[in-house]
């Protein structure tokens, strides 16, 4: 529902569910201007970190936002 949302105001999204970190699919940080991970739990070593490995270690040039559970 919410992808819909987001496409009828002229805003693309791709929606990727990936429920472990490793093996990664590593091309789905290539290509996006953003990115927006959503854990179900802490954030830490979560996909949200994988991903932003990912982007630090290829240099992109790619905006992250990490949703969660911040650690205590």
């Amino acid at each position: 529902m919410v992808k819909r949302v987001f496409e009828e105001t002229g805003i693309v999204v791709g929606l990727i569910n990936i429920f472990r970190v490793k093996p990664f699919p590593k091309e789905v940080c290539v290509g996006p201007k953003t990115l927006i991970t959503v854990e179900e739990h802490i954030l830490s070593g979560g996909i949200g970190s994988a991903v932003s490995e990912i982007i630090t270690d290829r240099n992109l040039n790619v905006k992250l936002r990490r949703i969660g559970i911040p650690e205590k």
